[in-house]
């Protein structure tokens, strides 16, 4: 038997006005759940299954997606800045537009991602798996790319001054 999402858009709207900016769904199955445009900035959504899930334009600011689950997932133009996504899974999933700046992706999985046009300055993305990533205008002015695998992701007119990329591989400027 399938089981579907944990809560619904509405119940989640509902939640979120209750906590006061607290909200804590750490570990909750949100999959195909369409959040976008809300504002979730501080939630706790850790170890959260947020996959294929419809998140353009939703604010995450702040929030801990510390190891969450947005396989497929679609964060146009979502708001990230400052955000934990350590260790999580971010494959096939669409970042294009995002502002992710001082985010928090070390060790993350963002094979096939598009980050087309995305703001990550300052963003750690140390350990990071970008492996066939696009990356195609992407600013990364100042991000933290050491140990980084950047095998076969595409990268014109891709901002990285200052960036750091000790130890990464697969980087053909």
């Amino acid at each position: 038997m399938i089981k579907g999402p944990d809560l619904t858009r509405i119940e989640v709207i509902k939640l979120n006005a209750v906590c006061d900016g607290k909200l804590n769904l750490s570990g909750v199955n949100l999959q195909g759940v369409d959040l976008s445009g809300l504002n979730l900035s501080g939630a706790n959504f850790e170890g959260a299954n947020l996959s294929k899930a419809y998140l353009s334009g939703t604010n995450f600011s702040g929030a801990n997606l510390n190891g969450a689950n947005l396989t497929a997932a679609n964060l146009f133009n979502a708001k990230l800045e400052g955000t934990i996504l350590t260790k999580a899974n971010l494959s096939h999933t669409n970042l294009q537009n995002a502002n992710c700046e001082s985010a928090q992706m070390e060790d993350a999985n963002l094979q096939n991602a598009n980050l087309r046009s995305a703001y990550l300055e300052l963003a750690n993305l140390k350990g990071a798996y970008l492996f066939n990533a696009k990356l195609e205008g992407t600013y990364l002015m100042k991000a933290n790319l050491n140990y980084a695998n950047l095998t076969g992701a595409t990268h014109s007119d891709t901002n990285l001054e200052s960036a750091t990329l000790e130890g990464a591989t697969g980087y053909n400027p």
